[in-house]
C-alpha cells in the first residue's frame, strides 16, 4: 500500500464582505445564524486544517475584497493564519479578482507561515518537511490585464509533487498538457472538478452559500496525495446554512392535502440530511390544474408557507421555507388545445405565437409613452428566445385560470 505523500487543504472563495443575501423574509430566531454563516463557514475550515493534520492550506483567492470589508474581517484572517502558524501548518495564497492590487494592509504584518502568490509571473515555493519529499508549489494573483497561460506552469523537473494554486477560467486541456498534480483552483463558489485522472483539476467552491441559487453542500476540499501520485479528495462540509431548491409537479387530480403532505415529508427527509445546519428551501410547484390556480391567487400559498415555517422552522435545525411559488409547466395538456371553446382557441392562438420566432410580441403598444421609457417599459424586453418563451407559457396559464374556471 503506498503511503501519503502530502495533505493539505484546498480552500477559496470565502467573500467575508458578501452577507448572504436574495431572501424574502427570515425570523428573528434565525437572524443572527444568517449574519454569523460566512464568518462561522470560514473559521470551520481553518479548524478542518487543524483537526485532520494537515501539511499546509492553498487558498486560490478572494478571501475578501479589502474596499468593502469591515476592519473585522483582517482581524479575523489574522487570528486564523496566527492558529495555523501554533500548529505549524503553513498558508499559500493566490489572490483573486476580490482583493485586487493591495491584498493586505501593509501596517498589518502577516505571520511567517502565510505566502502570497502575487499577480504577476508565476512563482515557485518548495515546501519542506522533516524526513519528507519536498513539495512544489507554483500559483500567481489574478490580474485582469495579464491572463495567465497554463503553460506558464511548465516545468523541467518531473521529480517532485508538483501542485498549482491559480484563480480564474482556464481551459480543461491546456492544464493537462501540464506536469502538475493538482490544480487548485478558485474563482467559482460551486464546487467542480474539470478532471481527476491522472491528475486533478477542481474547484473547492465557497465555504458558504450566500444565496438561494447557491444550491447544495458547500466547504472545502481535503487532498490526499499519496506516493504513486494517486489523488484523492473529500468535501469537507463547513456552511452552517444550505439553500435548497425543490421542485414539485401537480398532477391534475393532485389535492391540497396530497401537496401538503409532499412538502412536509421532504421537509422532513431535508431535516434528517443537515445534520445540525438550518435550511433554507425555495419551493417551486409546477402546474396547470384548479389546485395550481388557486395557489398563484396567493391565499392558499401563503398559508401552506404559514403552515410549513410554523412546524419546520422553529426547530433547532430548522427547515425554513423561504418562498413557495407557482409556475407554468413546459406543456399544457394536450386535450385542451383540442378542445372546440374559447379556452382552445386561446391556447392554440398562443402554440401558434411560440413556434413562429419571428413573430415578435409588441407589448410596447399596451403602453404610454412615459411608461415605456420607465422601469415598466425595461423590464417588459421580451427579445431575448428564453424571456419569450417563459412570457408565452405565462400567457397560456393566465388564460387556463381565467378561462377554465374553478370547481
Amino acid at each position: 500500500m503506498s503511503g501519503e505523500l502530502v495533505r493539505f487543504i484546498h480552500a477559496s472563495d470565502f467573500h467575508l464582505e458578501q452577507p448572504v443575501h436574495g431572501l424574502n423574509s427570515i425570523p428573528d430566531s434565525l437572524r443572527d445564524t444568517v449574519l454569523e454563516a460566512p464568518y462561522l463557514a470560514a473559521s470551520r475550515v481553518f479548524d478542518g486544517a487543524i483537526l485532520e493534520h494537515v501539511d499546509f492550506v492553498a487558498i486560490s483567492g478572494d478571501l475578501y475584497d479589502p474596499a468593502s470589508s469591515s476592519p473585522r474581517a483582517i482581524a479575523f484572517l489574522l487570528e486564523q493564519f496566527e492558529r495555523l502558524e501554533a500548529q505549524s501548518i503553513s498558508v499559500y495564497w493566490s489572490i483573486g479578482a476580490a482583493e485586487g492590487a493591495n491584498p493586505w494592509p501593509a501596517a498589518v504584518p502577516l505571520p511567517s507561515n502565510v505566502h502570497l502568490f502575487l499577480p504577476g509571473k508565476v512563482d515557485e515555493l518548495i515546501h519542506m518537511r522533516e524526513n519528507q519529499a519536498p513539495i512544489t508549489l507554483c500559483g500567481v494573483g489574478w490580474n485582469e490585464r495579464h491572463r495567465i497561460s497554463p503553460s506558464e506552469f511548465r516545468s523541467e523537473s518531473m521529480n517532485t509533487c508538483r501542485i498549482a494554486i491559480v484563480y480564474g477560467s482556464y481551459d480543461a486541456h491546456a492544464l493537462q498538457k501540464q506536469y502538475v498534480h493538482y490544480w487548485a483552483l478558485g474563482g467559482e463558489h460551486q464546487r467542480r472538478t474539470l478532471f481527476s485522472a491522472p491528475h486533478t483539476a477542481h474547484f473547492a467552491g465557497s465555504p458558504q452559500g450566500r444565496s438561494p441559487f447557491e444550491v447544495g453542500p458547500h466547504g472545502c476540499t481535503l487532498v490526499s496525495i499519496d506516493s504513486d501520485g494517486k489523488i484523492r479528495t473529500q468535501l469537507v462540509a463547513t456552511d452552517s446554512l444550505r439553500f435548497y431548491q425543490e421542485r414539485l409537479t401537480l398532477t391534475e387530480a393532485m389535492t391540497r392535502g396530497d401537496l401538503q403532505r409532499q412538502l412536509r415529508d421532504r421537509s422532513q427527509a431535508i431535516g434528517t440530511e443537515i445534520g445540525d445546519r438550518t435550511a433554507l428551501v425555495s419551493w417551486r410547484v409546477e402546474g396547470a390544474n384548479r389546485l395550481a390556480s388557486s395557489l398563484r391567487q396567493g391565499g392558499m400559498a401563503t398559508e401552506i408557507l404559514t403552515e410549513l415555517r410554523n412546524e419546520f422552522g422553529q426547530r433547532r435545525n430548522a427547515v425554513w421555507a423561504e418562498s413557495l411559488e407557482v409556475e407554468a409547466p413546459s406543456e399544457m395538456p394536450a386535450a385542451w388545445y383540442e378542445e372546440d371553446s374559447i379556452l382552445g382557441d386561446f391556447l392554440r392562438a398562443v402554440r401558434d405565437r411560440e413556434q413562429s420566432s419571428s413573430d415578435a410580441l409588441e407589448i410596447s403598444q399596451f403602453l404610454s409613452v412615459d411608461q415605456f421609457r420607465g422601469e415598466l417599459g425595461a423590464s417588459l424586453d421580451v427579445t431575448h428566445p428564453e424571456t419569450r418563451q417563459r412570457v408565452l407559457r405565462e400567457v397560456a396559464l393566465l388564460g387556463v385560470d381565467l378561462l377554465r374556471g374553478n370547481d
